[in-house]
C-alpha cells in the first residue's frame, strides 16, 4: 500500500485521492471526460492515471477501452 504525502503531491497540478471513479470516457476533441461516484457532474481533463487495481480500472473503462488496453489489464494477475 502506498502512502501519499503533502510532498508526494505538491509535485502535480491536480490529485485527488478517496475518489471512486464511476466512468471515464474519452472525448473527440482530446481528453477524457471522469465521473466520480455520486458527483452532480462530472470533469474534463488531459489525462487519468488509475491507481487502483487492474480488475477495477478495466471496470471504469467499460466498453471504451481499447483492445490493448484490455489485454494489458487482463494479463495482470
Amino acid at each position: 500500500m502506498v502512502n501519499e504525502s503533502a510532498a508526494d503531491t505538491a509535485r502535480l497540478p491536480d490529485v485527488r485521492v478517496s475518489s471512486p471513479v464511476q466512468c471515464v470516457k474519452r472525448l473527440p476533441s482530446g481528453g477524457v471526460e471522469l465521473k466520480v461516484r455520486g458527483a452532480a457532474t462530472s470533469e474534463k481533463f488531459d489525462h487519468v492515471v488509475f491507481a487502483t487495481h487492474s480488475d477495477t480500472a478495466r471496470a471504469i473503462l467499460g466498453d471504451a477501452a481499447t483492445p490493448e488496453e484490455a489485454a494489458a489489464l487482463a494479463a495482470i494477475q
